[in-house]
């Protein structure tokens, strides 16, 4: 008997060190997305490696977690992007911008009256080689930043 009720306090303890950790994580969400928003802004500045890669792990974890944050979703997008711009191998460059500017897309498609997110679209879109630049959404976000 006394082996049942152990089991019974061990499973209660756990579910709560669950609870536990989901209340914290969802308290700990906005300020780690914007811990990987600072590290992004100082890999645009600053051309950071390890601010890149940090950023990248912070976003990657919250969008796993909250599929539906576009916001987080539009700054993964733009880190990629960043990998991109430097990253050493002409594939590897390829494959970030385009991973890159596909989660833009979604974000902003899921998204579209967000200015901050078209914003970021906007500046990856303008800052990216002739080749990836697309101007049909470079001029639509242009029209929507310019309304506002």
């Amino acid at each position: 008997m006394g082996n049942v009720t152990e089991r019974t306090f061990h499973k209660i303890g756990l579910i709560k060190m669950s609870v536990f950790f989901l209340l914290l994580s969802l308290y700990m969400n906005p300020l780690l997305l914007d811990e990987a928003i600072r590290l992004h802004d100082v890999s645009v500045k600053e051309k950071c490696e390890v601010s890149t890669n940090k950023a990248c792990d912070i976003l990657e974890k919250l969008l796993s977690l909250h599929p539906e944050n576009t916001k987080a979703m539009a700054y993964l997008g733009s880190v990629y992007t960043l990998k991109g711009r430097d990253a050493l191998l002409p594939w590897k460059k390829i494959k970030w911008v385009k991973e890159g500017i596909t989660l833009l897309n979604k974000a902003v498609q899921r998204d579209p009256n967000n200015r901050e997110i078209r914003l970021l679209r906007y500046n990856n879109y303008k800052s990216l080689p002739y080749f990836f630049q697309d101007e049909v959404y470079i001029k639509a976000d242009e029209q929507f930043l310019n309304q506002i």
